[in-house]
């Protein structure tokens, strides 16, 4: 049995290898066309209390559930998305840090979209743009991955999101398992990876 285990590390620990080294050959930047950066409202912060409740609750039923319309119109259920690991990001448009973190996510789903869902959601009720203005630019970038529009700012509220990007891993049962509230780098979300795709081996 250690042997078993040993050989699932080290199964891991080739593919973050392998797949940092694709990353830093075909990495994509935010392209030229931006959306108007306005002067962004006031944020108020995440406490600790707050983050322990959404790492205690699963996005089965209940807050942490939703159904929001994406870029090409279509409804999007998050617990429809079970089965794979989830990385979810919020984000708005007049932040330089939630563009790139949408790049990232980007990289990766061309990367990981047959073992790993991403989900953008755009935190309606903190922006500053207009409706279409966002959608010109998302359909500019190309992305292919969801990315949903929280209208009514419920989800936002749902997941204490207070400061832009912030990202949540849920493993493939949807439990959040990792919480992150800056900017975060390719392989550092590959390695947040490891141990969700570690239990998925068999």
């Amino acid at each position: 049995m250690p042997m078993k285990k040993g050989y699932k590390k080290v199964q891991i620990m080739i593919l973050i290898m392998v797949l940092l080294l694709i990353i830093a050959g075909c990495r994509r930047t935010i392209g030229p066309e931006e959306v108007e950066d306005n002067q962004p409202p006031t944020e108020q912060e995440m406490t600790e209390e707050e983050t322990q409740d959404i790492e205690e609750a699963p996005i089965e039923e209940g807050p942490l559930q939703f159904t929001l319309e994406n870029q090409r119109q279509e409804e999007v259920t998050l617990s429809e998305l079970k089965g794979k690991p989830i990385f979810l990001t919020f984000w708005v448009s007049w932040d330089e840090d939630s563009k790139e973190q949408l790049e990232v996510l980007h990289n990766l789903q061309r990367l990981l979209e047959e073992d790993v869902s991403f989900v953008g959601v755009n935190a309606t009720t903190f922006e500053t743009a207009e409706h279409k203005d966002i959608l010109a630019y998302l359909e500019e970038q190309e992305y292919e991955f969801h990315i949903v529009f929280d209208d009514e700012g419920e989800v936002q509220d749902a997941y204490y999101v207070g400061s832009f990007p912030t990202t949540f891993l849920l493993d493939e049962s949807g439990e959040v398992v990792q919480l992150f509230t800056t900017l975060m780098k390719e392989d550092k979300m590959i390695e947040a990876l490891e141990p969700v795709l570690e239990k998925l081996l068999p």
